[in-house]
């Protein structure tokens, strides 16, 4: 982890097990972006890409 993503981290996880549907990456992504301009008060210093990424289930689907 580098420094400063923890209290993001967190949040995210609390997020995640509080509501497991947060992981969707169709929810996941909004989250994190959200977040991550409320802790740069709505504007970011340079470009960002956010990226949510499902593990493969057994069957590969």
């Amino acid at each position: 982890m580098t420094a400063g993503q923890g209290p993001r981290r967190e949040k995210v996880a609390r997020a995640v097990a509080e509501e497991p549907r947060a992981a969707d990456p169709a929810r996941l992504v909004p989250l994190v972006r959200d977040g991550t301009l409320h802790h740069c008060r709505g504007r970011l210093a340079d470009d960002t890409t956010i990226l949510a990424v499902r593990p493969r289930t057994s069957a590969g689907h």
